[in-house]
């Protein structure tokens, strides 16, 4: 799935920064009931997504263990996510 994603952003000229519609409708098609997210932060802040965070984060949740998931989920001192 992530290699998916990677290549529609790579079919779209790699852009750095997309609004959350955009990253829903032109990299998650299809995927946004298995890839859960919030888009309030960028919403709230009025900012858009930057391409390399986000690719990072689904990258490394993607190729955890459930168990460490969870863990860096809901670590209290994990300020990232």
């Amino acid at each position: 799935m992530i290699e998916l994603m990677i290549q529609r952003w790579n079919e779209l000229g790699k852009p750095l920064f997309m609004i959350p519609r955009d990253f829903r409708e032109r990299i998650l098609t299809g995927m946004h009931k298995q890839v859960h997210l919030s888009y309030l932060k960028w919403l709230t802040m009025g900012v858009e997504i930057d391409m390399f965070e986000i690719l990072c984060v689904l990258i490394i949740f993607s190729r955890q263990e459930m168990s460490n998931r969870l863990q860096s989920k809901y670590n209290p001192f994990n300020n990232y996510y």
